[in-house]
C-alpha cells in the first residue's frame, strides 16, 4: 500500500513542479500490463451525418499503477477522451470515442493507439469499422440506375463516359 502512495506522491509532485511534462513522468513509472475489453468491434450501418458514441473499458492487469500517456486516432473525424490519472492494479478506466460520419461514405475502419507504461509493447490498438450509408432521398439505388439505363434514359451516362456491356456488345 505504501508503494502506491509513493507513486501517487511522485506523480503529483512532478505535475506540480512542471519541470517534467506528463509524458516524461509516465516514462519513470514502473511498467505494467493492460487488457482492453472487446478491442475490435464491427458496428451496424449508420446514416451519413450521424454521430456514433461508444466507450472501451480497459483494465490494469499488472502489479503497478497504469497511466495512459496518449491516445491517438487514425482520423480527425474521431474525438477521444480517456480516464486521466493512475489506474491501480485490478481497476479499470474507460476510453470514450465519438465518431462523426459527416465526411465519410461506405465502409470505413478506424484505429486508436493507446500509449501507456506497458511492459511488453509500448502501445495497444483499438479497432472499429462501420458502414456509412446515405439516406434514400440522397441517392438512387443501383437497380433504379440500371433500369433507367436500359430504358434509354442514359444521356447523363454518355456525357460522363460510363458504359456497360449488353448482349456481348459494348454500348455507350
Amino acid at each position: 500500500m505504501n508503494r502506491y502512495l509513493i507513486y501517487i506522491l511522485f506523480f503529483s509532485l512532478v505535475a506540480c513542479i512542471g519541470d517534467l511534462s506528463r509524458d516524461k513522468a509516465v516514462d519513470y513509472l514502473e511498467q505494467t500490463s493492460m487488457r482492453i475489453e472487446d478491442p475490435e468491434r464491427h458496428y451496424f450501418p449508420i446514416i451519413r451525418g450521424a454521430i456514433l458514441k461508444t466507450a472501451f473499458k480497459f483494465y490494469n492487469t499488472g502489479d503497478h499503477p497504469l497511466v495512459l500517456k496518449d491516445v491517438n486516432t487514425s482520423c480527425g473525424c474521431t474525438n477521444v477522451q480517456y480516464s486521466p490519472g493512475l489506474i491501480s492494479p485490478g481497476s479499470y478506466g474507460e476510453i470514450y470515442i465519438e465518431y462523426n460520419s459527416g465526411k465519410n461514405i461506405g465502409h470505413v475502419e478506424f484505429y486508436i493507439d493507446v500509449y501507456a507504461n506497458l511492459d511488453t509493447v509500448f502501445k495497444k490498438t483499438i479497432k472499429f469499422d462501420i458502414n456509412v450509408v446515405t439516406g434514400a432521398d440522397y441517392t438512387r439505388d443501383y437497380e433504379e440506375v440500371y433500369n433507367e439505363f436500359l430504358k434509354g434514359q442514359n444521356a447523363e451516362y454518355k456525357k460522363k463516359g460510363y458504359y456497360t456491356e449488353l448482349d456481348g456488345q459494348v454500348k455507350y
